[in-house]
Order: structure tokens, then C-alpha cells, then sequence
């Protein structure tokens, strides 16, 4: 028998657009001898439809098509928004999350699904939301004794109520130039490099109309982008190749990432697959060490953040140095192009993502969630409960 497997994507995100990329993407390559697909598209409007047009890329933005459905709590049930209210869909096995950022990436999802007690294909409530929010995430890389880049953060109110002080303690702290980061949004939008006093005032102006809190990080100069995705498929860690990611600027942007690429001569040496080792011998640009060490910051993370389905961890390499930068929980594509040399082709990375969603949901149960007591048969519940 088929798992009806709901597809969600979109949702109020900066990177609503490349959420859409990512779920049909999947929906293409999820086996439809196994599934029946079922796309849950969330749009701009906080609508969420479904219909078989969504499955196609090429009918986005104007030629798709819905009906208006909805979720409802401690329900396993998609339901039809129609004239008379609401009817019963379809029953949903497993939720395939392909949102990015706000409000899909970031726990809030995941807390809807965890109250119905759907199996989702993604990190739980705690590590989506620390893994969002690159402020606290940095806080966590302190406390493991993780490197990273030196860094502050600042919220709105400080900049617009001392402006000129904020910006003297900035340079004072990290020197020129730095990197400004909107605290909780994907993909390089509204990341900015500042040079100078004039440049970081703008930065931040732009990062805050886009976050309540903003990071500023010290720029690093003759450095690598190298990323690695990885999973952990219950008795094992399953790690993908290396990247490299090639940038045409100072920082990878969004245009680097999803635009320019497309449209230059270059556009294939965009991603770089970086092999640390083929059969013994060296064949990229990474030494033995600093292969060994990246892997080893990716799982101590994994671990400690109790980690779901494929994430994706962004390092900052120098020559003397290894920097964890960001995790994204929801990587782009699912990171499945990483994984080709691993055995696992996008479809089979699918079902392992399926798989294991319904392995962890039925582990939950297991546990104790209740306690019975005594306590409102107490005389103490009268008078106030004696501690």
C-alpha cells in the first residue's frame, strides 16, 4: 500500500521562491510506485492549496491552481476547505518539508506537525530553531568549543537610539571590514560587506528592515566556502562529499547562488566538488587534518543538537584556520546532488529522509509522556499546592 506523503513548501519566507525549487525538484524524484504525492503549497498569502499543478515548475508564478486545505491540531488528516466548512482529504503518513527560512525552517512547522503526530522529514522543534537563528547558534558553537568567526550582534533599538556609539564600538571590536548578517534569514539575503564607516551604516539599516537583531562578523580574507551534508540513518552517519562553493564576489550571494550562475559561461564551475581522497591519494584542496576535523565538527553538532533528516554545514576555510559559519537544517535541493558518490541517488536519499521520519515518530511513542498522580485528591489542592 502507498504512503500518502505531503510535499510542504513556501510559507512567508524570503526564500519562498527557492522552497518551490526545492519541492518539485523532490516531488520529481520522489517513487511513485511507493508514494502518492501530495503538494502542500503554502503561499505568499498564508494559503494553503493543493492540486496537481503544483507539481510542475514551470507553472509557477501564474499558472497554478488549488484547493484551499488546511491542518488542524491532533489530527493526522488533511482537511478541504469548501462551502460547508471542512471535509476530511486524505490521511497524511509522512510530511516531506521542503520550506527554507521563516516560519518552515525554524521549528514552527515542526511544532504543528509534532502536535498531530505526523512523521516530517526534518530536524524537530529545538535544533530547527538553533539552527535558525545564527546568534544563538553562535552561543552553542562557544559552549562546545567549536571555532568560528569573531562576532557581535545588536538589536534595532540600539542602532536607531545610538547610532554614531554603535557603530565606533563595532569597528573598535572586529575592525574593517566586517560582515553584516540579518540574524535569522537564508540563502545570503541581506548579508552585506562593510568596508567602512558609511558602508556598515547602510548595512545595518538594510539588514535591520529585514530582522529585530543582526550579527556582525569579522570579515575573513584568502578563505574557502566548503560545504558537506550529512544524516544519520540510525546506526550510522552517512557523509556526503565535500563542496566548494565558488563565488564571483567578496561573499557568496544570492545572485552567486541561484542567478548569476545560470547566466555566465562559468555557470557549471559554480559548485566544485571537492574530493579530500581517491584511492590514498590527495586530489583536492584539502589536507587530511582539515577533512578529518570538518567532519568531526559536523557530527559533534549533529549530535549535540540532536539533529534530523539531511542537514547541510557551511565551514570558512583558511590556510591555518577552520570555521563553522552556518547549518541549514533544510538545505537547497536537500543537498541531494552531494551524496551521488555515497549511494544514494535523490531517490533513494528521499526514502531514506521517509524512512527514517516514520523510524523517529514511532520511537516517540515509546516513551513516557503522562504521570498519574494523586495530587488533586489532595486536601493540598484547597489551599494551595505545598511545595
Amino acid at each position: 500500500m502507498k504512503l500518502n506523503i505531503a510535499v510542504l513548501f513556501g510559507h512567508l519566507s524570503c526564500e519562498h521562491d527557492i522552497s518551490i525549487i526545492t519541492a518539485c525538484q523532490a516531488m520529481r524524484n520522489l517513487d511513485k510506485n511507493k508514494y502518492n504525492i501530495i503538494p502542500i503549497y503554502i503561499t505568499k498569502d498564508n494559503k494553503y492549496i493543493t492540486d496537481e499543478t503544483l507539481l510542475l515548475i514551470s507553472n509557477y508564478p501564474n499558472n497554478i491552481k488549488g484547493t484551499e486545505v488546511c491542518f488542524l491540531p491532533n489530527s493526522k488528516y488533511l482537511y478541504k476547505k469548501n462551502m460547508f466548512g471542512l471535509k476530511k482529504y486524505k490521511q497524511i503518513d509522512v510530511a516531506l518539508f521542503c520550506f527554507h527560512g521563516h516560519l518552515g525552517e525554524d521549528g514552527a512547522m515542526q511544532g504543528l506537525f509534532e502536535l498531530n503526530d505526523i512523521p516530517y522529514t526534518s530536524t524537530d522543534i529545538i535544533g530547527s530553531a538553533c539552527g535558525s537563528n545564527k546568534i544563538i547558534f553562535k552561543e552553542i558553537l562557544k559552549g562546545i568549543d567549536v571555532p568560528q568567526v569573531p562576532s557581535i550582534w545588536v538589536r534595532d533599538s540600539e542602532f536607531y537610539l545610538r547610532k554614531e556609539k554603535l557603530l565606533k564600538y563595532i569597528i573598535k571590536k572586529l575592525n574593517l571590514p566586517v560582515i553584516v548578517k540579518p540574524n535569522t534569514l537564508g540563502s545570503s539575503i541581506g548579508i552585506t560587506v562593510a568596508n567602512n564607516e558609511y558602508e556598515l551604516s547602510n548595512a545595518l539599516s538594510l539588514a535591520f528592515e529585514l530582522d529585530e537583531r543582526v550579527l556582525i562578523e569579522k570579515f575573513v580574507s584568502d578563505f574557502k566556502e566548503i560545504n558537506i551534508a550529512t544524516l544519520f540513518d540510525g546506526s550510522k552517519y552517512i557523509f556526503s562529499d565535500l563542496e566548494e562553493a565558488i563565488k564571483n564576489d567578496k561573499i557568496l550571494t544570492f545572485e552567486n547562488k541561484y542567478i548569476s550562475g545560470s547566466k555566465t559561461k562559468n555557470a557549471d564551475k559554480k559548485i566544485v566538488p571537492t574530493q579530500t581522497y581517491l584511492n590514498g591519494n590527495l586530489k583536492a584542496k584539502l589536507t587530511r587534518s582539515q577533512n578529518f576535523k570538518i567532519k568531526m565538527y559536523t557530527k559533534k553538532i549533529y549530535d549535540i543538537l540532536n539533529l534530523k533528516g539531511v542537514v547541510r554545514f557551511d565551514y570558512i576555510v583558511t590556510n591555518s584556520n577552520i570555521y563553522l559559519n552556518e547549518i541549514n537544517t533544510i538545505p537547497g535541493s536537500l543537498a541531494n546532488y552531494l551524496f551521488k558518490n555515497k549511494g544514494l541517488n535523490y531517490t533513494k536519499l528521499l526514502d531514506e529522509l521517509i524512512n527514517s521520519a516514520i523510524v523517529n515518530n514511532s520511537k516517540k511513542q515509546n516513551y513516557i509522556h503522562t504521570f498519574n498522580s494523586s495530587v488533586l485528591k489532595s486536601n493540598s489542592t484547597l489551599n494551595g499546592i505545598k511545595k
